[in-house]
């Protein structure tokens, strides 16, 4: 099965957010996630947000970063997708 991964349900993984759950099974069954290219900028806009607003030290937003974008098997050009 294949699945396109939003940021916000990404972001809701990785905080392991009790709504999220739903997601992480999906994504135990899928054989390939998928996400837009703006996945990028926008998971990295929200730990910013996270940081500024919210008081998450940059170091914890750092480390959330990297297992956020592991996620994702391929990234599609966004331009690609309209």
């Amino acid at each position: 099965m294949t699945c396109v991964l939003d940021a916000s349900a990404a972001i809701a993984l990785v905080f392991k957010e009790q709504e999220a759950a739903f997601c992480a099974d999906i994504l135990a069954e899928s054989d390939w996630v998928l996400a837009p290219d703006l996945f990028v900028s926008e998971v990295t806009n929200a730990f910013w947000k996270y940081h500024r607003f919210e008081n998450l030290p940059l170091p914890v937003c750092e480390e959330l970063l990297y297992p956020t974008m592991a996620l994702v098997d391929h990234f599609i050009e966004a331009s690609s997708l309209y």
